[in-house]
């Protein structure tokens, strides 16, 4: 997956993204380890269309946080569709967001 992309010194990074449901579940721990095995943070967010939580939203949730690197807390989101742009977008690589935090730390 990341054979290639990432040059020295560079962070590898994956971002999942889902509105609901999550139809390739049973597929999750082969892929965790496969990212573990390569170095891959990978961060999740779930997109609400709401914002109140759903029980799509929160079946969303369960599974995805799975597939995160750990701390799962830090690496998970779980946002209205409307705050995406300026909840992750915007501030993923700054050094003082959520996300940002940890992906400049490597």
């Amino acid at each position: 997956m990341f054979q290639s992309a990432a040059a020295s010194g560079r962070a590898k990074i994956l971002l999942i993204l889902t509105d609901g449901k999550i139809h390739d579940a049973s597929q999750l721990s082969v892929a965790r380890a496969l990212l573990d095995g390569q170095g891959v943070q990978t961060f999740g967010v779930v997109l609400r269309r709401f914002s109140t939580h759903t029980q799509t939203d929160i079946d969303a949730e369960q599974v995805l946080s799975t597939i995160v690197s750990e701390p799962r807390e830090d690496h998970f989101m779980n946002i209205p569709l409307d705050d995406f742009s300026k909840s992750v977008l915007k501030d993923f690589c700054n050094p003082n967001s959520k996300f940002g935090k940890i992906i400049l730390a490597f």
